[in-house]
Parts: structure tokens; sequence; C-alpha cells
């Protein structure tokens, strides 16, 4: 039952091949007809400091080929999905083999033949009981789908799929795609803002914050520090490299959690301002 999705999951370490025998250690002895592959990739070591190298693998093979998949559900893969892919590896600060694999892996997504339902489902059974660990995966999905902006019917339904089948029901995607949606409107709001200090793009960045915590203007400061607490507590990078999110995702977190913080921070001053 392991062996093909597996394979293919080491196969983000070690590119395609036919089949795979592997450990969990990372002096696990190979197959003759592997060994090739495996002097290539530099061996495990080369991109994954940790001991989980199995689940490590497939949580990067089936990140980054899932990902492949949504973007080409539009017809074609566009320039600014590239860089946004390729963004995210810079941000999850992937050496040049892991940066090789990924790409592969993104490849292998854009195939009409990818198995995306079988993957998903290894994934979700490999994650079992780690929800915080899917919904980080599932968050940036998301993140990627939208460098396109807005998503189409295609890129809606296929996130819907996916989230379903990592056990998201249709309000969670609907709150996870609000959410990522008002991060990345919230980061460009606050960029010109610093740049131009311009009384528009203030009052954007606070609307987004918002929209990011979770919760309305009408929210009064108890409702608004618990929305903000939870948010924190879901993406707090030291919880999620002890339920198995890999050291270099961390870094994704990293950033998620000071977005969170800088949201919460410019409601507190706008409301000790007004009141």
């Amino acid at each position: 039952m392991w062996g093909k999705v597996f394979g293919a999951a080491i196969g983000f370490v070690l590119g395609r091949f036919p089949g795979l025998i592997f450990g969990i250690a990372l002096g696990h002895m190979f197959d003759r007809s592997l060994a090739r592959q495996f002097d290539r990739a530099g061996g495990f070591s080369a991109i994954f400091g940790q001991p989980q190298v199995s689940d490590q693998a497939f949580y990067f093979y089936a990140l980054f080929s899932v990902m492949g998949h949504i973007a080409k559900a539009r017809g074609r893969v566009s320039p600014r999905q590239i860089q946004a892919a390729a963004a995210l590896m810079n941000q999850m600060q992937l050496g040049s083999e892991a940066r090789h694999e990924a790409q592969a892996a993104f490849r292998e997504g854009k195939d009409p033949a990818f198995p995306l339902k079988r993957t998903l489902a290894e994934f979700h059974h490999a994650c079992a009981g780690r929800h915080d660990v899917l919904q980080v995966y599932l968050e940036v999905q998301i993140q990627v789908a939208f460098a396109e902006g807005p998503l189409d019917a295609a890129q809606r339904t296929l996130l819907t799929d996916v989230a379903l089948q990592l056990g998201f029901d249709a309000q969670s995607l609907a709150q996870l795609l609000t959410m990522i949606e008002a991060e990345m409107a919230f980061r460009r709001h606050q960029s010109k803002s610093e740049q131009t200090h311009a009384a528009s793009s203030h009052h954007g960045a606070l609307r987004e914050a918002y929209r990011l915590l979770g919760v309305t203007k009408a929210a009064d400061d108890t409702a608004v520090k618990k929305a903000y607490r939870k948010l924190m507590s879901q993406h707090h990078p030291d919880k999620l490299v002890a339920k198995g999110v890999p050291e270099e995702v961390m870094h994704l977190a990293k950033q998620k959690t000071q977005d969170i913080q800088a949201a919460y921070e410019l409601i507190r001053s706008h409301r000790k301002s007004h009141s």
C-alpha cells in the first residue's frame, strides 16, 4: 500500500524512480538500482537534519506536487504562480538540491495523470491526529493559489476537494481562504503605508487586520484577544515542529505569526488612540 506513494514521496529527495526500499535511519541501505539516485541527491542529510526522514520527505513531496497540480487548474501555470512557488522556496531557505527536488515534484504534480486523491489520502493518514500540521499544509497551498489573484472556479473546486480529503469542511476552508487573502492584502497595505504613510493604506491595513484575525470591528477587546491567541497557538513554530512539520516550513509559520501579531498590534493601537 505504501510502496508507490512513499516511493514517490522519497522521490522528492531522490528523483523519480519505480520503486524504493527505505528505512527511517539515514544510514538505511538502498537497492543497488537506487544507489545512483541516492548518491546524486547527496543523501537525505543534504536536505533534512531531522531523524524522521521518510515523514519529512513525504511532507515535502506532497506539498510541492499538490501545489503544482493546483497551479495547473487554470489550464496553464502562470509566471506569477511560478514566482510564488520560487518565493516560497526562498522563504523556506531551501538549498540548491532541495530546491531542485521541489521543482521536480511541482512539475510532476502538473501531470494530468498525477494521483492527487491517493497522495492526499496517504498524506492525511500519515498526519492522523495532527490537525494543525494539516492546516499549515492547506494554508500554504491556498497562499500559492492566490498568487494569480482571485481564485477561479476550477481552483476553488480543486482546493475544496483537497480540503475535504484532509478533513476540513466547507466552512473551515472558507475561513482559511478569507484569512490567507486578508493576510496577503494586509502585507501589501502595511508595506505601502510604511512607504507613503498614506491614510488610505493605514485604513486598508486595519480592515484586513480584522479579517486576518477572523473578527469584525464590532468585536470587543476580549474577543479580539481570544482570536489572536488562538491563531498564535495554531501557528506557533515550536508546537508545529513537535508535531512533525519540517523545520524548513517553520520559516513560513514564523512569517505568519509575525503577520498575526502585527495585525493584533495595529488593532490595539488604533483602538487605544480612538478610545
